[in-house]
């Protein structure tokens, strides 16, 4: 059994209408309501990013901004928004990296030591016995 679907009503003006079916034309859909529901769909897929984002003011040093403004203009990015975004989420995985792999070593080495300790209580009690021999 399909999908549940809904009938939606559209009105738009004359040249967006000759644009729709000119798209769906061109990308051979049987029907507007396919060029329709395939323009909807790209734009689930490209905002659906925004939708659960969060605007904040932020101030930038002027040298910052350049320097990602160039990488924007090589492509790495689609605008400076992107970019900035793109960045933080760098950071973010690295300090995440860095605290996770951090935790890790610091029990390695706590483990290490432990071991060590233990290595040298045994060595000191073997010597015990022999002096009592």
């Amino acid at each position: 059994m399909g999908a549940r679907t809904a009938r939606l009503n559209l009105r738009l003006p004359e040249d967006e209408l000759a644009e729709l079916e000119a798209i769906s034309q061109r990308k051979g859909f049987k029907t507007i309501s396919e060029a329709a529901r395939d323009a909807l769909d790209q734009y689930f897929e490209t905002e659906a990013a925004a939708w659960n984002a969060e605007r904040l003011p932020v101030t930038l040093p002027r040298a910052l901004v350049e320097q990602a403004s160039l990488f924007v203009s090589s492509g790495d990015a689609v605008d400076l928004e992107q970019a900035i975004a793109l960045a933080l989420a760098e950071w973010c995985e690295a300090r995440r990296r860095y605290y996770l792999e951090g935790r890790e070593e610091l029990r390695r080495k706590v483990s290490e030591a432990a071991e060590e300790r233990a290595a040298d209580h045994t060595v000191a009690e073997k010597a015990r016995r022999m002096g009592r021999r």
